[in-house]
């Protein structure tokens, strides 16, 4: 999962499609004034300086924030390519939900057999696997023995499922 970087708002919320047909205008919307949370670009804070009036305008709400002047749609969108607003009265996050650079664990059964060692240059152990711990790691049951042979288990730096002396 990624989270955005908060610049101080902090109130969790879901990227979720929003209807904006039920969206109120940007006249009900934001006044003059206001002061909002854009969390999402990292601009954190500003102030609504000024509402463009004339409907043909794309970008008709210009907000003032320490870093920087920007401005955004009638419903508080960054640009008329997004899908959903970033401009709040809130704090938020942004939690996006299926994107991740970290690479998941492979599946493994019960029982398979694994090569493991406590750390790099040790000497490599043929165990039959048992699950990965939070940190992770390998765990495999004792000895060379099985789920229904042991209980017992001991948790492994680094594993490999084909023979690492070959």
């Amino acid at each position: 999962m990624f989270n955005s970087p908060t610049n101080g708002c902090g109130l969790v919320g879901r990227c979720n499609r929003i209807n904006f047909s039920s969206m109120k205008t940007n006249e009900e919307i934001y006044k003059v004034g206001d002061r909002v949370c854009d969390c999402f670009f990292n601009h954190g804070w500003g102030i609504v300086y000024n509402i463009d009036l004339d409907t043909t305008s794309t970008y008709p709400i210009n907000v003032q924030f320490d870093d920087s002047t920007q401005s955004y749609t009638r419903d508080g969108r960054y640009t008329v390519i997004d899908e959903i607003p970033v401009l709040s009265f809130t704090e938020y996050e942004i939690v996006k939900i299926g994107f991740s650079q970290v690479r998941p664990q492979p599946e493994i059964a019960v029982d398979t057999p694994i090569f493991v060692r406590r750390k790099e240059g040790g000497n490599w152990y043929l165990r039959y696997f048992s699950h990965f711990n939070t940190d992770g790691q390998a765990v495999s049951f004792e000895g060379q023995l099985k789920s229904t042979e042991t209980k017992d288990t001991s948790t492994w730096s680094e594993y490999s499922l084909t023979n690492p002396l070959l």
